[in-house]
């Protein structure tokens, strides 16, 4: 019987990282969405700039890739597509982080 109740645990434990991924999808659309509804892009009528999040400690630049390669990455991973190209995710996040 514990290891019944252990299997449940597992299982619920995989349903919440399925909520998660499923949250970060949704989390990355927005981004993007608003992103480009409000020309902050770097194609955009007003991008963001260094100048802009110089209290971040991180550049536009930084902020940019992350948010163009590794959305990229994401949408063809949660999409069953190949994911093309290799992007080092772990360390790229870990510049972009705040809470570190």
């Amino acid at each position: 019987m514990a290891e019944q109740a252990q299997k449940i645990m597992f299982a619920q434990k995989v349903q919440n990282l399925a909520n998660a991924l499923a949250e970060l999808q949704d989390d990355w659309t927005d981004a993007a969405n608003v992103q480009v509804a409000r020309d902050w892009d770097p194609g955009g009528t007003d991008p963001i700039v260094d100048a802009d999040i110089e209290s971040l400690a991180i550049t536009a630049a930084q902020l940019n890739a992350y948010l163009s390669t590794l959305r990229t990455r994401f949408v063809q991973l949660m999409s069953g597509q190949t994911v093309v190209g290799v992007v080092a995710g772990r360390s790229v996040t870990d510049a972009i982080r705040s809470d570190i």
